[in-house]
């Protein structure tokens, strides 16, 4: 029929208006005329194939899939056998969208490193303002009837008004479809919420795999949780940088992304934290305020610029010490001695010091001495004098005594060995010409 073909040909040259062009969409979908519309459109799509060699499926896909606003596929059947009407559709559309115009369409790249910012601008003069870690894809010209991005990450729109071509944003979690106004909208993947933020204009949101659609107005945040797939949405502008409800690797993720800096996790939390700060915030101030929110968490910056978060703890025991000790500045640990039952928890500013020979325990409070001899043999103190000053030392004769002395840090070997000889009169030192150090025990000590 004369009417059908005209009716599709105008449709792939642009001849109609957005509400009439949807009402066609559905119209080639419907069971009536079935024969006479999949005739047409195999004779468009036979014409496509003898005229175009190649064309690039993917972007195509991509600009024509904005286009057709239905999803669902229905199987009919026709003297060309079972086809699906809807995908056909879509496919000759999309060929014969290039055949008429005769270029392709070719998309956009444009992706950011850790602590990158991008401001780009797309063929209609919207702006994009995009944030570390993050990607947005789009095609050089929009041609369509609709404005389609892709976006990973986060970014801000600026988008310019076009009377019946919305703009549309798809992430991971979220389509944000907006007619013009300013608004942010971030989607990462490794993140367990998704968010947007309108400034001007309107916007409306669709979650991923709901029926539900949100409609923003100026000044409203809306907050998507991956995993319950609840939605919270509230008034006042995002700050700059918010954790609600955030795991310490989500927190670490951010970081990373927000301040270009690589961060090791030391030990693993269930804890979720709420934190919010301003442009001015530095990555140390996010890191000492949560430090101090929570008292099992420390950092310390490593000799690669590595940022560590974690416990900060001492452990020593040398296997020829007779005792072993722990130290907690910070967080939680749990020590159970060798073959003890016991279980003994230190909490931030204790010390735990274990006698190897006799088994006993000791835990008290303050921060261990620079150098701690506790009831140490002679043997002891020129093990842990060789390892602390790198220096060698050699006994001359044998001592039962066992000495308990402490020293700050700017204490010197030649300090330690003068302390010891004064407590004990039986010793003496002295340094040999080949700079060993010969501590000599009297013969009524031995």
């Amino acid at each position: 029929m004369d009417y059908i073909h005209e009716i599709i040909r105008r449709y792939f040259n642009n001849r109609y208006s957005k509400t009439l062009e949807t009402k066609i969409q559905h119209w080639l979908c419907e069971d009536e005329q079935v024969e006479a519309k999949d005739e047409e459109l195999f004779h468009c799509w036979n014409e496509v194939k003898a005229n175009v060699g190649n064309w690039e499926m993917k972007d195509s896909w991509n600009r024509i899939a904005c286009r057709l606003n239905f999803r669902k596929t229905r199987m009919i059947r026709s003297k060309y056998g079972y086809a699906a009407v809807s995908f056909l559709f879509c496919i000759l559309v999309a060929s014969v969208w290039f055949w008429r115009t005769g270029e392709a369409v070719s998309t956009q790249i444009i992706a950011t490193g850790k602590g990158e910012f991008k401001t780009i601008s797309l063929p209609d003069g919207s702006t994009v303002y995009l944030s570390s870690s993050s990607e947005i894809i789009y095609p050089k010209e929009f041609n369509d009837t609709v404005r389609c991005v892709d976006l990973k990450g986060e970014a801000w729109f600026d988008v310019i008004h076009i009377q019946n071509k919305p703009f549309i944003v798809k992430s991971g979690c979220l389509k944000t479809i907006v007619i013009g106004t300013v608004f942010n909208v971030k989607d990462y993947q490794e993140d367990g919420r998704a968010t947007a933020y309108l400034r001007t204009g309107a916007i409306e949101i669709v979650p991923a795999e709901s029926p539900q659609k949100y409609v923003l107005h100026p000044g409203e945040y809306f907050a998507y949780d991956k995993e319950t797939r609840e939605v919270h949405v509230s008034v006042g502008e995002p700050p700059y940088l918010s954790f609600r409800h955030f795991t310490l690797e989500e927190i670490k993720n951010t970081l990373e992304k927000k301040f270009n800096v690589s961060i090791e996790l030391d030990g693993t939390s269930n804890e979720k934290y709420t934190l919010e700060f301003d442009s001015a915030t530095t990555v140390w101030e996010v890191l000492k305020t949560l430090c101090v929110l929570d008292g099992n968490l420390s950092w310390e910056m490593a000799d690669d610029e590595m940022i560590i978060i974690g416990t900060v703890f001492n452990v020593k025991d040398y296997q020829e010490d007779g005792r072993a000790t722990a130290y907690l500045r910070t967080g939680a640990i749990e020590i159970v001695p060798a073959e003890s039952p016991q279980k003994y928890v230190l909490h931030p500013g204790e010390y735990f010091a274990y006698d190897k020979e006799t088994r006993e325990v000791h835990v008290s409070v303050g921060e261990p001495p620079y150098l701690s001899f506790r009831h140490f043999t002679l043997e002891e103190i020129k093990n842990t004098l060789e390892k602390k000053f790198n220096v060698s030392i050699e006994l001359d004769g044998t001592s039962n005594e066992k000495y308990t002395l402490e020293f700050d840090s700017a204490t010197t070997v030649w300090e330690v060995l003068k302390t010891l000889c004064v407590l004990d009169g039986n010793l003496s030192w002295e340094m040999a010409d080949d700079e060993m150090i010969i501590i000599h025990v009297k013969t009524n000590a031995r």
